[in-house]
């Protein structure tokens, strides 16, 4: 909101940020509070904010209709074009009930445009919050919930790892309710001159625990969930 009250007066801003005035309007009234709308009345007219609301979404409407006819004459119509010659030029035959055929090529286009039109509206984004969502079931998630301080800490204590491509992972052992677990080392946790390292743990999510469980991952990938990493 403070980002938004600064843009000021300035349309080519705002147009720069929203796109239009008209796009800035539709976001005023739904997301602005009262007071950046009341701050922005001198530039915008509130009161054609329902009408341009509602201008906005009518083409959208007309242009998912139009684009999703437009796919089904596509695919329906070279295919029956393609029937109908070798039915006519090869074969030497005329088509038998003719209007009852025409009624299902018209029936089959609507049919496959509401079809498109479902699978664009509805599947697709089911498809697209999933895909989007599902690298985070394989992640590590960290708990700040339960960071711990410690005391006395020392950058004498961390250990330096090497990779095969050459790079180096700093950690070091922390021991919790007698079990020893190894932590990666950021340097922006640890504040040198009180001798604080704020360690903020992390866990794996239930997916990949279970298929460690059910052996779908290596054994390395065991080995960093059982100590915690």
């Amino acid at each position: 909101m403070s980002y938004v009250a600064g843009l000021g007066d300035s349309e080519e801003r705002i147009r720069e940020v929203f796109g239009s005035l008209a796009q800035f309007r539709i976001w005023l009234i739904r997301h602005a509070s009262e007071d950046l709308q009341a701050s922005y009345s001198h530039l915008l007219k509130l009161d054609e904010l329902s009408h341009d609301m509602g201008s906005q979404a009518l083409p959208d409407v007309i242009s998912h209709t139009k684009s999703n006819i437009v796919g089904a004459l596509r695919a329906i119509l070279p295919l029956s074009i393609f029937l109908l010659g070798v039915l006519y030029l090869v074969l030497r035959e005329r088509l038998a009930r003719a209007d009852e055929v025409m009624l299902g090529l018209t029936f089959a286009v609507i049919g496959m445009a509401i079809f498109g039109g479902g699978i664009e509206l509805g599947l697709s984004k089911i498809g697209d919050q999933v895909g989007s969502n599902l690298p985070v079931s394989f992640m590590r998630m960290q708990i700040p919930a339960g960071q711990r301080i410690i005391q006395g800490f020392s950058e004498d204590y961390v250990h330096t790892a090497i990779k095969p491509d050459g790079s180096v992972n700093q950690f070091f052992y922390y021991e919790e309710n007698g079990r020893i677990v190894t932590v990666d080392f950021d340097d922006q946790d640890f504040d040198a001159s009180s001798g604080v390292y704020r360690y903020t743990p992390a866990r794996w999510s239930a997916l990949w625990k279970r298929g460690i469980q059910h052996g779908r991952f290596d054994r390395g990938a065991a080995l960093c969930l059982r100590d915690g990493l």
